[in-house]
């Protein structure tokens, strides 16, 4: 792979990322939300936050706590899908994306996932096959 294919993969995955899923999911809902501030009104660390009803119920920390509901995964699940969908249509049909659609600028730069090495490995000795 050459830099510029590489350079090129990276702007892509960003794309996709931002408006695949990032904007114009449910995502963007729930990021919106409060997050809570601690007695001197500092914001909390997630160890500070407990989860609890309204009636005083069982508490559970934040990091052990579910943030989104079934219902919500399923309809963040299509609208990641139908806007992947859609990006890869666009290119496929005009072989750009439209102009203004923006590359974020203060994302980490792309890298390969985990499971990247074995799926290229297996890719690679023809195990692509169902």
């Amino acid at each position: 792979m050459t830099k510029a294919t590489n350079d090129g993969n990276k702007w892509l995955a960003k794309i996709l990322a931002a408006h695949g899923f990032r904007n114009n999911t449910p995502i963007e809902g729930i990021h919106a939300g409060t997050w809570p501030k601690n007695a001197k009104g500092e914001w909390a660390d997630p160890a500070e936050v407990i989860v609890t009803t309204v009636d005083g119920g069982e508490k559970i920390p934040w990091d052990s706590c579910s943030r989104i509901s079934d219902p919500e995964m399923k309809e963040m699940n299509k609208a990641v899908v139908d806007n992947i969908y859609s990006l890869m249509s666009l290119l496929e049909e005009f072989s750009a994306f439209p102009w203004t659609m923006e590359v974020p600028r203060n994302w980490d730069e792309a890298k390969h996932a985990p499971w990247y090495k074995v799926a290229r490995k297996d890719m690679l000795k023809g195990q692509n096959q169902p």
